[in-house]
């Protein structure tokens, strides 16, 4: 589910200036990145599971490309 906010904020002059916001919901995201590489996680050189991480920040970014 995709939710768009618009924030209104009023300047010294009186004019309206419209800015979005972007709500992330970071324990889903990273929950979801988890398990959509868990059968082929991706690995650093100290064998650590970075797949949550990276899914993670991809997710963000391509939303803020939005």
């Amino acid at each position: 589910m995709q939710v768009k906010l618009l924030l209104v904020i009023i300047n010294d002059e009186g004019e309206s200036m419209a800015k979005p916001i972007l709500l992330v919901d970071g324990s889903g995201l990273v929950y979801r990145s988890f398990f959509a590489f868990i059968r082929n996680p991706l690995i650093n050189k100290k064998n650590q599971n970075v797949s949550a991480l990276y899914g993670t920040l991809r997710m963000i970014l391509q939303a803020w490309k939005l």
